[in-house]
């Protein structure tokens, strides 16, 4: 690829993984013809330009720009969970011919701005940060906890990226559905968890293993980061992380209401689903990346004045080293609520609830629980009324946690109101098709595409992620 660079706008860059090209391409085929669009991605998709020329170029010459300082460098590793398990040396290889590559594509298209998946790899991490440099926005989406929703973030922490107003109606509609006793945003996945499906997932995931390997070296991209990836998801790998009852209490209730009777007050702390883009890329604080020796600790140091009551993430089953249990379970005050419960039935019992970035926020909010968290980045935060809690100064949680509950008071009504319809904001509607990934409805898509064209952003960043 030339070293061509731009002098006109090219429109809108639409970045995505290759095997999410066909969505993408479908999603954005409902804009107006004459529309300026290109498309780009990260392997092997026919018909779409893509980086693995320039990549294996710049990774050959050993010597590729240094796009990043020494700050930069260590956050973009730390954060990806393929690049902190690498060799530290091939992994600032790796980024910094990928930055390279990228900066050839932004240099030679010189877009009106990016559009993406959520930032939850290096690569993209990386286009964020340069989009941002060259004063653009990034603009990612996923689907949303509000069901039949898709939310949309701006660069790679978690904020959120408004572009309209819901009405009245809507944001009434979306805190009857989030209030409902038995709510649950399954993202599509099943819930059945058994020890089959388990014997089920380690063999997909072996196979996935061998199938990827092969794949790269038949399209000459053996660095790929999703193939490369795989052993560092959220996987079952293992017969013995089959979680078995004892793992969990068998009368949360009664366990709970012992406690309640020596220790006051009851923090509710829902596990996070661990690897992903809520806690390696959304919290400032790059510890929680040590998710289950932090969480661990926040527990412990929680446990001598509060009653701790935990649930883990029904999608985690399986994936997590069980041991991680036992290490809970052996804290005092603590009580592990089976998976399958409601997030609901616990905070019932709950003074208070401790989270990151998670969509429980939003339910806590609607609850009338006092929020504490350790992100201020989601795009639920705002308006929340949530404490923030410093992950540096954990032995502090406590005390904090105990002080602040004497004045807490629940959002009125119409703060409610006002809260959701905050977070309504920065979501689209989808529209049907999509066969991996969410279509947007046109209406709102081309509001997307005339906010991220309208609304440019500062170009700087901080430690390689640009928190507000």
């Amino acid at each position: 690829m030339t070293k061509a660079v731009s002098s006109d706008p090219s429109g809108i860059l639409v970045f995505c993984r290759p095997y999410l090209v066909d969505d993408f391409k479908a999603n954005f085929a409902a804009l107006p013809r004459g529309e300026k669009l290109f498309f780009l991605t990260d392997g092997r998709k026919k018909g779409t330009d893509d980086t693995r020329e320039a990549f294996y170029r710049h990774l050959r010459s050993g010597r590729p720009p240094a796009l990043l300082d020494a700050d930069q460098s260590d956050d973009c590793i730390r954060r990806c969970r393929l690049l902190r398990n690498l060799d530290r040396d091939d992994a600032e290889r790796r980024l910094h011919a990928m930055a390279a590559t990228l900066q050839e594509w932004l240099d030679r298209l010189n877009p009106e701005g990016v559009i993406c998946h959520w930032v939850d790899e290096y690569v993209t991490h990386l286009l964020s940060i340069l989009a941002r440099r060259r004063g653009i926005r990034f603009v990612g989406y996923a689907h949303s906890l509000f069901p039949g929703l898709l939310q949309l973030t701006s660069s790679a922490n978690g904020d959120a990226f408004d572009i309209r107003i819901p009405s009245s109606n809507e944001v009434e509609k979306a805190i009857a559905a989030v209030v409902k006793p038995f709510f649950r945003q399954n993202y599509n996945q099943r819930l059945n968890y058994s020890l089959r499906r388990h014997v089920l997932g380690i063999g997909r995931y072996y196979v996935k293993r061998i199938v990827f390997l092969a794949k790269g070296y038949l399209e000459r991209d053996p660095l790929h980061v999703h193939y490369a990836i795989t052993p560092y998801l959220a996987e079952r790998r293992r017969i013995r992380d089959f979680p078995s009852a004892n793992c969990f209490s068998n009368d949360w209730q009664s366990e709970l209401t012992s406690l309640q009777k020596k220790s006051s007050p009851t923090v509710f702390v829902p596990l996070a689903y661990f690897p992903e883009a809520a806690i390696d890329y959304w919290i400032k604080d790059k510890s929680i990346i040590d998710y289950e020796n932090k969480t661990v600790e926040i527990v412990a140091a929680l446990s001598g004045d509060c009653a701790v009551a935990i649930k883990e993430h029904p999608h985690m089953l399986g994936a997590r080293n069980a041991v991680f249990y036992e290490r809970l379970k052996s804290i005092p005050n603590v009580v592990m609520v089976p998976p399958l419960e409601y997030s609901a039935e616990v905070m019932a019992r709950s003074d208070a609830v401790l989270l990151g970035a998670g969509s429980v926020g939003i339910e806590a909010a609607l609850r009338d629980k006092p929020i504490f968290t350790f992100s201020n980045t989601s795009f639920w935060f705002a308006r929340s009324g949530a404490v923030y809690l410093d992950l540096a100064s954990i032995e502090n949680w406590a005390e904090t946690i105990v002080a602040a509950l004497r004045s807490a008071r629940t959002l009125s009504e119409t703060e409610k109101h006002d809260f959701i319809s905050a977070c309504l904001a920065s979501s689209v509607f989808p529209r049907s098709g999509g066969r991996r990934w969410p279509l947007i409805d046109p209406q709102h898509l081309a509001m997307l595409l005339e906010a991220v064209r309208k609304r440019p952003v500062s170009p700087r960043s901080v430690g390689g992620v640009e928190w507000s």
